[in-house]
């Protein structure tokens, strides 16, 4: 993951920065582990739990890095696109990606529109600003939500000092195809009430009866179909982030996928020598096209191009196996790409 994520960052920054690994003195990493990371360039930091059982805080301890005026934090299962440096020298306390679905926020009046992502934020560090959220997180959130404390907590904690970024600034991967969002409607519709009234904060005046109803669902779809839909937005990707089931390192792959191991698939024009597709670009499936002496009909074909997608083995025949042509899948094999 780390090597991926390094790579991906080091092939289009602007600027050279240090690449810190905050390792939690509790999670064994080999010295072959060690060396390998410290070969891509890193620097490893151990730093102590900060709330036992809840890993997820440990990236808390950025507001102690002193030695550094402003940090970017970046959760390891994320892959970069484009250049990220304009992230640095924002003047708000807290810049955060978006995150339409998390409706825990709004118990802190947090809207739909800057609501946020603690897979990648922007801090300056300060050592009084640390004690005084660690102070604010035992205060206020009982141990079982503690788990949110790196994420809902932040946005609680700043409040409006925040900057929100636009949605497609990191772009979850998951929500890249057309059955996301109707399937996250209806397991909101289903579930929104027993989640929110289950991590209600103790302080809440109604006990979050008014911020449990399917109005909150119907509400994030607006926004997400308005602004966080790929087709329109991913021209404005800088980073994606393999958020849940969509990593590539776990995911189920069949045989006819398998190949997607072994980097970023193309086009072949004929006029020209190959050439790779870009993560971003757009696929559809052809379902009348048909490769010479073959009996099964159906290609994957580049929007851009209007040609077949090959594996990017030379020899290799064109994508005909239709849940391999996903956009999901082109991400997972520029991820390949980088451990190449």
């Amino acid at each position: 993951m780390l090597v991926a994520l390094v790579r991906s960052l080091r092939r289009v920054e602007l600027c050279h920065r240090d690449f810190v690994v905050l390792l939690g003195t509790q999670v064994p990493l080999s010295t072959e582990h060690q060396h390998t990371l410290l070969d891509v360039g890193v620097l490893l930091r151990a730093i102590p739990p900060i709330i036992p059982g809840v890993p997820t805080a440990d990236k808390l301890h950025v507001w102690t890095m002193t030695n550094y005026s402003q940090c970017v934090v970046l959760d390891a299962d994320l892959m970069v696109l484009k250049p990220i440096d304009g992230l640095f020298g924002g003047s708000a306390e807290l810049t955060i990606a978006h995150h339409p679905y998390d409706h825990l926020q709004a118990q802190c009046g947090v809207p739909v529109a800057a609501r946020g992502i603690a897979a990648m934020i922007v801090v300056r560090p300060n050592i009084e600003t640390y004690f005084a959220l660690i102070r604010y997180l035992w205060r206020r959130f009982k141990a079982e939500q503690l788990l949110y404390s790196d994420q809902t907590g932040l946005m609680c904690f700043f409040g409006n000092r925040t900057h929100t970024l636009p949605c497609p600034y990191l772009y979850d991967v998951s929500m890249m195809t057309e059955s996301f969002l109707p399937r996250w409607i209806r397991n909101c519709r289903t579930f929104v009430r027993q989640h929110v009234m289950k991590n209600c904060l103790h302080d809440i005046e109604d006990g979050c009866r008014s911020l449990a109803g399917r109005r909150v669902c119907d509400e994030t779809q607006l926004h997400v179909q308005e602004h966080c839909v790929w087709s329109v937005v991913s021209s404005q990707a800088h980073a994606v982030h393999f958020k849940g089931s969509t990593k590539p390192w776990r995911r189920e792959l069949s045989s006819e996928c398998q190949l997607l191991r072994h980097g970023m698939p193309g086009v072949r024009p004929s006029h020209s020598w190959p050439v790779a597709l870009a993560p971003t670009q757009a696929l559809y499936w052809n379902t009348s096209w048909q490769w010479p002496d073959s009996a099964r009909p159906g290609a994957c074909m580049s929007v851009r191009w209007r040609l077949p997608v090959f594996w990017s083995r030379p020899g290799d025949e064109p994508i005909r196996t239709r849940k391999c042509c996903t956009q999901q899948m082109l991400m997972a094999a520029q991820w390949y790409e980088l451990l190449k």
